[in-house]
C-alpha cells in the first residue's frame, strides 16, 4: 500500500511512502506550472539526488510516457479508443506497456498518482472525477 501526501514547495511535489510508514519512496513533482494539459513531471527515487524519470505527455487523455533518464522509455499509459467495457459503463479506458526490466509495480504507482492528480486538478476545477 502507498500513502501519499502533498509536500510545500514552489511546484507541486507529492512524496509516496511505503505503506504508512514514514520512509518515503520516490516524489513526484509538477515541472511546469498547470496551464496546458500537455505537463511534464519528474520522479526522483529516495536514493538518488537529481530526477531520474520524467514523465511527459498529455495526462487529461491520458497519453503520456514514463521516461528512464531522458533516453529510453519504461513505460506508455494510453487511451483506448473503443472497448465493450467503455461503451457498457460509459467510463473510458487505458492501458499501460511496460518495458522489459522495469519494475511493474513501480509504473503501477507513479500511473496511480498521475491518475490521483489529474483527479485533484480536476476537482479544483470542480469537475467530476476522472472516469
Amino acid at each position: 500500500m502507498l500513502f501519499c501526501a502533498q509536500k510545500i514547495s514552489l511546484h507541486n511535489t507529492y512524496p509516496v511512502y511505503k505503506g504508512e510508514s514514514s520512509e518515503e519512496l520516490f516524489t513526484v513533482g509538477d515541472k511546469n506550472t498547470r496551464d496546458a494539459a500537455e505537463l511534464t513531471y519528474e520522479i526522483q527515487l529516495e536514493s538518488e539526488s537529481e530526477p531520474t524519470f520524467p514523465v511527459k505527455g498529455d495526462f487529461v487523455r491520458r497519453n503520456y510516457e514514463i521516461i528512464f533518464k531522458v533516453s529510453s522509455i519504461a513505460a506508455e499509459v494510453a487511451m483506448k479508443h473503443f472497448s465493450l467495457t467503455s461503451m457498457i459503463t460509459g467510463r473510458s479506458n487505458y492501458g499501460v506497456l511496460v518495458s522489459p526490466n522495469v519494475d511493474q509495480a513501480f509504473v503501477a504507482a507513479v500511473v496511480t498518482m498521475m491518475e490521483a492528480i489529474h483527479n485533484e486538478n480536476k476537482e479544483k476545477r470542480g469537475r467530476k472525477h476522472s472516469d
